[in-house]
């Protein structure tokens, strides 16, 4: 497949405990969306003199800054999974390639922008045929390893 078919992008999994015990993940949806997709932006490359995961945390927290209005505490930021999938609204062929990381802490609440239509706390047995492909993936691991 030609690079170009391959969307990069970078998601961040904010993960809370309910007052029951559950665990449940964030999902947002844009105002232009169909979908409910966890957060995040397209992945920036690199220079020759960077390293990529500090690049990709910098972009998560600006994102995040942007599109739910908190601050990530990027030593609190770590790296969970990578997932391919179907691009959600693209032509067929086109993919995404989704690298997760967890917020293990952030300052702000949570909250929509302009940027963001709504939010949502998910749980793994909640109704998923309205999230991408990629990020039902990223679920099911979580709910495999007992994270969530």
């Amino acid at each position: 497949m030609p690079e170009e078919d391959t969307i990069p992008r970078v998601a961040c999994l904010f993960i809370r405990e309910t007052d029951a015990g559950a665990k449940e993940v964030l999902f947002v949806r844009s105002p232009d969306g169909a979908a409910f997709f966890i957060p995040g932006g397209r992945r920036v490359e690199a220079k020759l003199d960077e390293d990529q995961e500090e690049v990709d945390k910098k972009v998560l927290a600006r994102k995040m800054r942007l599109d739910l209005d908190v601050e990530l505490v990027l030593d609190e930021l770590t790296k969970y999974t990578s997932f391919a999938a179907p691009a959600f609204g693209k032509e067929e062929g086109v993919m995404v390639e989704n690298k997760y990381f967890v917020a293990h802490s952030y300052l702000g609440l949570l909250k929509t922008t302009m940027q963001i239509y709504a939010l949502a706390w998910r749980r793994y047995d909640s109704s998923m045929d309205d999230c991408t492909e990629a990020d039902r993936a990223a679920m099911s691991l979580l709910r495999e390893e007992g994270i969530i």
